[in-house]
């Protein structure tokens, strides 16, 4: 199969090489929920503009960590229409005095205000589900846009520190290059995003995590990648299953995955191949980066694979403790047998498992182990935005710099 797939992310936006004003290329194939009756009653409810039905359908399909982008897309689509505004107000203070959950369709309301540049009514609803509503659409809105709506939110309730971390954190994106014109899709399984300039650096494989992201959305990280000059691929595994199976656009296992990447890197005659993973996807980069002989692979707090038994139950904090050291073992034993060029491992200092990792590979040549003190979050790559040391990581991984320059 990886060889269909790798053929459309070459072909699909032009050959290799030329971009003629187009930035990606998707293939979706894998997606977590597949289209179903809820699309077509969706479709219908926006045919006859029904728009209560069509919210409370949004509600029920897209809340939390449920995906479903054919959906969002149509939703989103009909907070675009001139005549929603008005109608998902009232549902939204009737949901709200109803007590029914009504995240998505904060969100979806807040999209309609930002369409046309018009101040939301905060009285809608309270502080907690506006900021609800906001990390809902963190991963889809623009940086730009996510500022401008949580700016307003922001004045109003001071007290949402998390509100304010969005908003700091949006406002810290680079812009975006001109011609640049990639917009992720969560359900996405490959992406490849060419850069849109002259004389790009390389290919950079992003590993994403657990909930599809590299710590913080892809709408953001690409900012950075593309103005160090990157084709970028970025690679989910949408079953949440630490990639034993590798990315299903590509096959059923992670030689599959190794063999598209090497496909898809001389197709777009990139000779310089960097690897970046984050949580889930570290250690998969880790391996990838070393089998592909990259000369730069960046893992950002890694994590062994402690998912829950095939009877569904989760494994106590001891025994993913125990994991994660059987997992050191082998991955520090695979590390000894040569690292092709320089492998960062990134963790935060007061954060057990991670350090578990990084303990065990020090000193090994050609790694390094790089602690940010006093952290205990997991999430490496949004404190890295959020202290203004985050381009640093893709001056490195291009080549830009010799020393990735994190610490003090």
């Amino acid at each position: 199969m990886f060889q269909e797939t790798v053929e459309k992310l070459l072909n699909q936006p032009g050959r290799s090489g030329s971009w003629r004003g187009r930035a990606r290329s998707v293939v979706t194939l894998g997606d977590v929920v597949p289209n179903g009756p809820e699309i077509e009653a969706m479709e219908g409810f926006l045919a006859q503009r029904r728009f209560a039905p069509a919210l409370k359908l949004a509600e029920r399909n897209l809340s939390g960590e449920r995906r479903n982008e054919t959906l969002r897309l149509l939703a989103t689509r009909m907070a675009l229409d001139p005549a929603f505004l008005e109608a998902a107000a009232g549902d939204l203070k009737d949901a709200a005095s109803a007590r029914r959950p009504c995240v998505v369709r904060a969100a979806l309301y807040l999209v309609a205000c930002l369409a046309i540049r018009r101040q939301p009514d905060l009285s809608l609803v309270s502080p907690l589900v506006w900021t609800a509503s906001l990390r809902w659409l963190f991963d889809y809105l623009e940086p730009e846009a996510l500022r401008a709506a949580s700016h307003v939110i922001c004045t109003r309730y001071p007290e949402q520190r998390f509100l304010r971390r969005l908003h700091d954190a949006a406002s810290l994106v680079p812009a975006r290059l001109d011609g640049d014109r990639f917009t992720d899709r969560l359900d996405a399984a490959a992406q490849l995003v060419r850069h849109v300039g002259e004389g790009p650096s390389g290919l950079l494989v992003c590993f994403c995590g657990f909930h599809g992201r590299m710590g913080i959305p892809l709408n953001f990280i690409d900012r950075w990648a593309q103005q160090a000059g990157f084709h970028v691929l970025y690679l989910r595994d949408l079953s949440q299953s630490h990639y034993r199976q590798g990315v299903s656009a590509f096959g059923e296992t992670m030689a599959d995955t190794r063999q598209a990447i090497g496909a898809i890197a001389q197709g777009l005659g990139c000779r310089h191949v960097a690897f970046y993973g984050s949580s889930m996807g570290g250690l998969v980069a880790i391996r990838a980066g070393i089998a592909l002989g990259a000369t730069r692979i960046l893992c950002a707090a890694g994590t062994a694979d402690v998912a829950p038994r095939p009877d569904g139950s989760r494994l106590t904090p001891d025994e993913k403790l125990a994991v994660t050291r059987e997992e050191t073992q082998r991955l520090s034993g695979e590390l000894r047998q040569g690292v092709p060029g320089w492998l960062a491992y990134l963790y935060g200092s007061d954060n057990d498992r991670d350090s578990i990792i990084a303990h065990a590979i020090m000193g090994i040549p050609g790694v390094e182990a790089m602690t940010l003190s006093k952290l205990n979050r997991h999430n490496i790559d949004f404190h890295l935005v959020m202290t203004g040391r985050y381009h640093r990581t893709f001056d490195w991984l291009a080549r830009h710099a010799e020393d990735i320059g994190l610490l003090p």
